[in-house]
């Protein structure tokens, strides 16, 4: 009679282990690659308006709003400041942007990925 080996003596994955293993990776590296650029983008605008607020501390919101519109046209953006931020304070050298936008990344077929920011940028004075 035949000797078989038992299970506990066996070694390795079975298709099914390796396939979903390899699917597994695959959606992982399609959302990894759909999610990442969207908050680069979004820590760059956020960096921008920043950047913007130490140049001119007394900046309107007209000008800060033309001055980022520049940059993300420079960038190839196509947001502009209207579309991301609503302005919760108004008064000069104090003004509070409220950042509040989606950023829609095609995942597989008819199946998309929708990034939320929002959040909230002061002028220190």
């Amino acid at each position: 009679m035949k000797n078989y080996p038992t299970l506990a003596s066996q070694r390795g994955m079975t298709f099914l282990g390796i396939s979903s293993l390899l699917i597994a990776l695959v959606v992982g590296g399609k959302l990894l690659f759909a999610t990442v650029p969207a908050y680069l983008e979004d820590r760059a605008i956020t960096s921008l308006v920043e950047k913007k607020f130490q140049e001119n501390p007394n900046a309107t919101v007209e000008e800060l709003f033309a001055a980022v519109n520049r940059q993300l046209q420079v960038d190839q953006s196509d947001m502009s400041p209207e579309d991301i931020f609503t302005v919760a304070s108004n008064a000069p050298g104090n003004l509070v942007l409220v950042k509040n936008y989606d950023i829609e990344a095609p995942l597989f077929a008819h199946v998309s990925v929708v990034n939320h920011f929002e959040g909230e940028i002061r002028q220190q004075p």
